[in-house]
């Protein structure tokens, strides 16, 4: 691990709103893509019974899921909903190391793209691995990104680079390792994160990439894989 002057610092808790969204503007986008899912799923025939059996498995494993829901939910040791981008679900999470390492040590970093069907995908679900990792000393940082009938998969896709690129930009001054990264992903996420790096091995193939996390406009898919 490689030492460096200045102690890590956080961005603060946000809302769960996007800056650029309200919360009529958000309930209706909310609206409107929850009714056009429906439209692609069929409802009301075999989905709506598909979620019912669903709801009822999430019912039966909360008592084992709330203790680390309601500290997922409350630790000032998890900063949520940071703005990484513009749109709508460009937000993501980061969980503060919970070690006795010296301030002036940096620590491994975990980026964690969650899966869900590229559906219902969403940095929340990651609650229980990011404190695993936390406790393990391990800079853990869970992005979100938008989701199917929104977009397809390349535009996910340009979600994930568009989140890493920002956490490689900002992550040594939160006491990160850039030498130790690791992005891993689960399910859909994890098709996510290997597509994110092809794309970026492309990119740098064909534009090479300059070797920091963003070019001087800023742009934070420039890091390369």
């Amino acid at each position: 691990r490689r030492a460096f002057s200045a102690l890590p610092t956080f961005p603060a808790d946000a809302s769960v709103l996007h800056p650029r969204y309200g919360a009529l503007k958000t309930f209706q986008k909310l609206f409107w893509l929850a009714k056009k899912l429906q439209w692609y799923l069929g409802f009301p025939g075999k989905w709506a019974v598909q979620m019912a059996r669903l709801l009822l498995f999430v019912v039966l494993l909360l008592p084992g899921f709330v203790p680390l829901l309601l500290h997922y939910a409350c630790s000032r040791k998890v900063v949520k909903n940071v703005v990484y981008g513009a749109k709508f679900r460009h937000q993501l999470d980061i969980f503060v190391p919970r070690t006795n390492t010296q301030p002036e040590e940096k620590v491994p970093i975990v980026i964690f793209i969650s899966g869900g069907a590229w559906i219902i995908g969403y940095k929340a679900w990651s609650f229980i691995m990011g404190q695993i990792f936390q406790r393990q000393g391990v800079l853990f940082i869970a992005p979100d990104y938008r989701n199917f009938p929104e977009v397809n998969v390349p535009d996910m896709v340009d979600d994930v680079v568009c989140a890493v690129g920002w956490i490689l930009a900002r992550a040594e001054g939160m006491g990160g390792d850039l030498d130790n990264v690791t992005l891993m992903g689960q399910s859909a996420g994890a098709h996510l994160s290997a597509m994110a790096i092809i794309r970026q091995a492309q990119r740098e193939v064909k534009c090479g990439a300059t070797s920091s996390a963003a070019d001087a406009s800023g742009d934070h898919r420039a890091w390369r894989p």
